[in-house]
């Protein structure tokens, strides 16, 4: 089964690049309209060590953004859970903050924080946080009254309870939302690098788009394409170690 869906995905992967060089040989579109795949790669190799660092640097930047934002949707979600009253008081300022568009967000955090790393990790963090809260909050919550009664009848304290039965039920959820948050992390560190940046995938992106230079403004999108699918690809591994039981439902 592992196999059939890593096949699948590449197939269509080879069939796509296939039409799409096919398609420039055959129309000759201008190169800073549409690049041939075969001009990305030429490219790509020729930026070198260079391609590297810009990776790392937003790889860093998500992931830390992604533990913080994760940390703190985790704790409020938690809270939430727990009274009520913490939830009708925050959670109106927590839908607040998401509906806010992260590009607007992104210039002042710069100016809060400056050009290094920490705004990016900020904004990859609230970026982050809404859809760790709902689903920890909404996980935690989300349990057959049953089993609360028969561990309160076993004599079960809240924190034992909390320990053995809420939270790994909520297990399942927040990995969920792990999957999502950890692809947000990466659109939140790209636009951060738009609003100011020395170095990353979404400097580089901005430099190429002044210069008009879109073969290699497609190195760096596919770069993080395929950045945010490799930490989908690592939260999915974990989910299956640390939560079996749910892939086996």
């Amino acid at each position: 089964m592992l196999r059939r869906e890593a096949l699948l995905p590449l197939l269509v992967l080879v069939l796509f690049l296939i039409l799409w060089e096919g398609f420039c040989r055959l129309l000759h579109p201008p190169a800073y309209l549409i690049p041939s795949p075969l001009a990305i790669i030429l490219r790509a190799t020729s930026l070198g060590d260079k391609i590297f660092v810009d990776v790392a640097t937003t790889a860093a930047e998500s992931l830390m953004g992604f533990v913080l934002g994760s940390i703190l949707g985790i704790v409020l979600g938690v809270l939430f859970a727990s009274y009520r009253a913490v939830e009708l008081s925050l959670m109106p300022y927590a839908i607040a903050l998401k509906t806010v568009p992260i590009v607007a967000l992104a210039p002042l955090l710069v100016i809060w924080f400056g050009f290094g790393m920490s705004a990016k990790v900020v904004l990859a963090a609230l970026i982050c946080f809404f859809p760790v809260l709902v689903s920890t909050a909404q996980g935690l919550k989300d349990i057959d009254q049953r089993s609360v009664d028969l561990f309160r009848s076993l004599a079960a304290s809240p924190v034992q309870i909390f320990i053995w039965l809420r939270w790994p039920s909520a297990l399942g959820h927040l990995f969920a939302s792990f999957r999502v948050a950890i692809v947000f992390s990466v659109i939140g560190a790209i636009v951060a690098e738009f609003a100011g940046a020395k170095q990353g995938l979404g400097f580089r992106i901005l430099v190429a788009s002044y210069n008009v230079d879109t073969v290699t403004m497609f190195v760096y999108i596919i770069l993080s394409a395929f950045l945010g699918m490799a930490f989908y690809g690592i939260v999915a591994f974990l989910e299956g170690l640390l939560v079996p039981w749910r892939k086996q439902a």
